[in-house]
């Protein structure tokens, strides 16, 4: 079983070398909002933790509401940004993993692998490349938007608890 993917083993090109450059910052796309999400958490932890006996006025009101809702929101952005949203495809494919899986068998796959030349590859890469940047570019704006939200976030939780210690 190990001989038939000693094929797959050996792709190369610049095609495959961007696709692999892509789908890192893909990951590390990932690992940002997963982080963003965990001080989200964090965040509104403490916001549910403050003493709500001390939050009696409009503007502590407000300025509780606010960071908990920014927070939220920014919890919100980090899920989309993980969450991938593909849809089905029934078409068979030779690089992305959704259309791979429609193939019945291994061997069918590989048929129709060994068929294509360096070319075809490359092309096919190329296209891919195409579509995941597409899908960096949305993760990275979900990634700098839940950061601007979760700032905010912060910054008035900072200003409430200051506000609540000294009042």
């Amino acid at each position: 079983m190990a001989k038939k993917f000693e094929d797959l083993d050996n792709i190369k090109g610049f095609g495959k070398d961007v696709n692999d450059y892509l789908n890192h910052y893909v990951t590390v796309s990932d690992a940002k909002s997963a982080a963003i999400l965990g001080t989200n958490f964090i965040l509104l932890g403490v916001l549910i933790g403050l003493d709500f006996e001390k939050i009696d006025n409009c503007f502590l009101n407000c300025l509780t509401f606010t960071a908990i809702i920014s927070s939220i929101i920014s919890v919100l952005i980090s899920l989309k940004s993980i969450y991938p949203r593909l849809p089905y495809d029934k078409n068979k494919g030779l690089i992305f993993w959704e259309s791979i899986r429609n193939y019945e068998t291994i061997d069918e796959y590989l048929k129709d692998y060994k068929k294509l030349t360096e070319e075809e590859k490359e092309l096919l890469y190329a296209k891919q490349n195409y579509y995941v940047s597409l899908v960096l570019k949305e993760k990275n704006s979900n990634v700098r938007n839940s950061i601007i939200y979760l700032a905010i976030s912060i910054i008035l939780t900072i200003l409430l608890i200051i506000t609540i210690k000294y009042k």
